[in-house]
C-alpha cells in the first residue's frame, strides 16, 4: 500500500499558486471567457480598493509578456470630488503577488489617459505602483485648501492601502517644469523642480518627510505634519519652511504673510493652526 503524499514545498506554493491562476486565465481566453458577467465585479473590485468610482463599457483579450491580459475600453474613474478621468486604455491581469496564498487577489494593471499613466498592484485594500507623465492640474488639491494649485507634469511611487481611518502608505513625487499658486499669492511661482515625500497615516494623517521646491522667483523647504482629525479642514497643521525669496518683486507678498526675510531673502516659518485656516509665524 503506497503512502499518502506529504503537503507541497512552501516554495512550489509560493511559484505554482499564482501560475496557476495565469493558466487558467489563458485557458478562459481560449473557450471563452465571460466577458460580460466579468465586467462589473472587476469595475467594482477597483473601486473598493482605490475609491474611485470605476466603469467599463466594454472587456476584451489580449497577451503581455507576462501573460495574458484583459483589455478594458471605454474605462472611466471619478474621484470622491466628482472629477472624471477617462481612460485611453486599461489592461489588467493576475499578479505575480504572495497576496494570492493569503486568499486576496491581486491585479497587475496599467492604466493610460490624457491625464497621466498608472502603472502597478491593485490589492483588495490597496494600491502598490507608480505614476508617470501625472497632469498635477487635474489633481484634487482645492479639497484640502482653496486657492491652491499645481500645473506641470510629475512622476509618482505609491504604496497606499485603504484602512478604517483612511488611507496609510507613502507617496513620493517629483515634477518639473511647474507652476505652484498659494492663497494670498496672486501670481503662480514658476518652479524647475518639485520634490515630496509624504507618509500617510498612523499618529498623524499626514507626516511631511521632505517637500522641496526650487525656481527662478523662490526656492522653499518644509517638512512637518498635519494632525489627525475627523475633517480635513479642522486637521492642525505643524509644519516648518525655510524660504529664499529670488525676484525682488516676490519679497513683499512673502512677508505679508507673517515671514520675516533677512538682506538675502532668506527666512524661516512655522505654520500652525489648521488646514482651513492656516497661521504663519516667522520663526525667530
Amino acid at each position: 500500500m503506497s503512502a499518502s503524499p506529504g503537503p507541497l514545498p512552501p516554495r512550489l506554493l509560493r511559484v505554482g499558486v499564482p501560475l496557476a491562476f495565469v493558466l487558467l486565465t489563458g485557458f478562459f481566453f481560449v473557450l471563452g471567457f465571460p466577458y460580460d458577467a466579468a465586467r462589473d465585479a472587476l469595475a467594482a473590485r477597483i473601486s473598493r480598493a482605490t475609491g474611485a468610482q470605476v466603469s467599463i463599457a466594454e472587456l476584451g483579450a489580449g497577451l503581455s509578456p507576462g501573460g495574458p491580459v484583459l483589455v478594458a475600453r471605454g474605462a472611466s474613474a471619478t474621484l470622491p470630488d466628482g472629477s472624471v478621468w477617462s481612460l485611453e486604455s486599461a489592461r489588467l491581469r493576475p499578479a505575480w503577488s504572495l497576496a494570492w496564498l493569503r486568499g486576496s487577489p491581486a491585479l497587475a494593471v496599467d492604466l493610460v489617459s490624457p491625464d497621466g499613466r498608472l502603472r502597478g498592484t491593485v490589492f483588495a485594500d490597496g494600491f502598490d505602483g507608480r505614476a508617470e507623465d501625472v497632469l498635477l492640474s487635474r489633481l484634487p488639491l482645492g479639497a484640502a485648501m482653496a486657492d491652491l494649485a499645481l500645473d506641470g507634469r510629475a512622476a509618482a511611487d505609491i504604496d497606499l492601502r485603504r484602512e478604517a481611518d483612511g488611507p496609510r502608505g507613502r507617496v513620493e513625487l517629483r515634477a518639473a517644469e511647474g507652476s505652484l499658486a498659494v492663497p494670498g499669492m496672486p501670481i503662480a511661482l514658476p518652479f524647475d523642480t518639485l520634490e515630496s515625500r509624504l507618509e500617510l497615516g498612523g499618529e498623524q494623517r499626514l507626516r511631511v518627510e521632505r517637500l522641496v521646491l526650487d525656481g527662478p522667483m523662490l526656492a522653499a523647504q518644509c517638512e512637518g505634519s498635519v494632525g489627525a482629525s475627523p475633517a480635513l479642514e479642522s486637521a492642525p497643521l505643524d509644519l516648518r519652511v525655510q524660504v529664499e525669496v529670488r525676484e525682488p518683486s516676490v519679497r513683499g507678498m512673502v512677508e505679508q504673510w507673517g515671514v520675516r526675510l533677512d538682506r538675502e531673502g532668506r527666512g524661516e516659518a512655522r505654520i500652525a493652526g489648521s488646514v482651513g485656516e492656516p497661521e504663519v509665524r516667522s520663526a525667530p
